[in-house]
């Protein structure tokens, strides 16, 4: 009668809250998969901008370390992408040093290296 009808209704219910219980679960991973993939990715992209500017930092370091050995250094400076005309580096133990944003200062190549040291610890 009507009390078999309403527990076959309500086993259907039951089974159909389940149904979207795993549903809802299976989704959650999904997207749980997706935002763990894309940070992975995200931060894969960051490691490898830092490893690149490390590099950077220690070829400039070595390339400033050798300024201060001589007085004078004959150079070719680069007037644009294409052109460029020779010159001399005179002063070869001081140089502009970028901290950051708009700020500039002018250092000894010493200082420079320490500056660049802290740049590569952080």
């Amino acid at each position: 009668g009507i009390n078999a009808e309403y527990g076959v209704i309500i086993n259907l219910r039951k089974k159909q809250k389940t149904k979207n219980k795993k549903k809802m679960a299976n989704e959650h991973k999904y997207s749980l998969k997706e935002f763990f993939y894309e940070e992975f990715k995200t931060k894969k992209k960051r490691l490898i901008e830092l490893q690149k500017k490390k590099i950077e930092l220690n070829s400039l370091s070595q390339a400033i370390s050798k300024l201060p050995l001589k007085t004078k250094h004959s150079i070719m400076v680069p007037f644009s992408k294409v052109a460029f005309f020779p010159g001399k580096i005179i002063h070869s133990n001081e140089v502009i040093v970028h901290l950051g944003q708009d700020y500039y200062v002018e250092r000894s190549v010493t200082q420079a290296l320490q500056i660049l040291s802290r740049s590569q610890q952080s």
